[in-house]
């Protein structure tokens, strides 16, 4: 009689132990994941802006370099003479090469005349072709720096953005000069090394 009115005492309380017990560590391991799911979110929050402050100052140095080019020596001297002049074309073409392998970011440089005809460029054999309906080409025209939101290039298949600028002679619009950005540029230096958790996302 003792043992089964010990029992009616203990299983309750034993119950109620292992209920309470049960319990504390389902809301411990509640509270852990929160908290670690606040961490994670926090940690990605740093991250993307982070990631908005690098891109905004690449894309500035980006849009520096596109202005500097536009005002280069060999630029000025080639819009100061015949720009139609297949030889100059050629010249120039050699010389913005040399500025594309300056600056890692670029992969193009196009200069335009007022029409939107490519009359020089780092890859010459897009010497001729009219881009007067883009948008970076009509933007610049207007003495403005423009640029593009990201979009698949026709040519390379790859996401780019293209940085154009008004080429000014006496502070006038004589045409335009562009750079091709391409995206896995910002992907490789800015969002490749981003780390979140163990594995990263």
């Amino acid at each position: 009689v003792k043992m089964k009115l010990l029992w009616k005492i203990l299983l309750p309380v034993t119950l109620l132990i292992a209920l309470l017990m049960s319990l504390s560590g389902y809301f411990a391991f509640t509270q852990s994941a929160e908290e670690l799911d606040k961490a994670l979110l926090d940690n990605m929050r740093g991250e993307a802006n982070g990631l908005k402050r690098i891109t905004a100052n690449m894309l500035q140095c980006s849009q520096q370099n596109v202005v500097r080019a536009s005002n280069d020596r060999d630029v000025r001297a080639f819009f100061a003479g015949d720009i139609y002049d297949r030889a100059k074309q050629l010249e120039l073409a050699e010389a913005l090469k040399e500025v594309v392998n300056t600056y890692q970011d670029v992969d193009r440089i196009n200069v335009f005349d007022r029409n939107g005809v490519i009359v020089s460029s780092s890859n010459p054999d897009v010497i001729g072709e009219n881009f007067k309906e883009r948008p970076y080409f009509v933007e610049a025209m207007k003495g403005k720096t423009f640029i593009s939101t990201p979009f698949k290039s026709n040519i390379t298949k790859q996401g780019v953005i293209i940085i154009s600028t008004p080429v000014l002679i006496n502070n006038q619009v004589s045409g335009v000069l562009n750079a091709t950005i391409p995206l896995p540029v910002f992907y490789d230096s800015a969002i490749k090394p981003i780390v979140v958790g163990v594995k990263g996302y």
